[in-house]
């Protein structure tokens, strides 16, 4: 399995939103490529994309609590969008589908 992460920022349908999508797994040796693109700018709102990614293990998770409590302090948003069955088990496993926002797609998290 290949460990390369790649993210590609694009803005939203409205000018807040900052959509992050993601390119391989989300893993403990490339989670600081992850936290580094949502960190970078101050949107109000990132959605992040997950369609393209395969899995994501511990520290991925914990890299995306580490993002919605800093988009929480901030009195921003954090959505995701696109998750396989795969990263949604671990999402739901953990109840972290209950803490942040998540969707099927990226528009229909925009829409929300």
């Amino acid at each position: 399995m290949a460990t390369a992460l790649t993210v590609d920022k694009e803005k939203g349908s409205r000018p807040e939103v900052q959509v992050l999508r993601l390119h391989g797994p989300l893993l403990i040796g490339n989670v600081p490529v992850f936290l580094h693109a949502a960190y970078e700018g101050e949107s109000p709102v990132i959605i992040v994309d997950f369609a393209d990614v395969s899995y994501m293990d511990s520290a991925g998770l914990g890299a995306v609590l580490q993002v919605y409590r800093h988009q929480q302090h901030h009195a921003r948003k954090l959505a995701l969008a696109g998750l396989n069955q795969r990263v949604l088990a671990l999402m739901q496993l953990t109840r972290t589908n209950q803490i942040v926002a998540v969707y099927d797609t990226v528009d229909a998290a925009e829409k929300a």
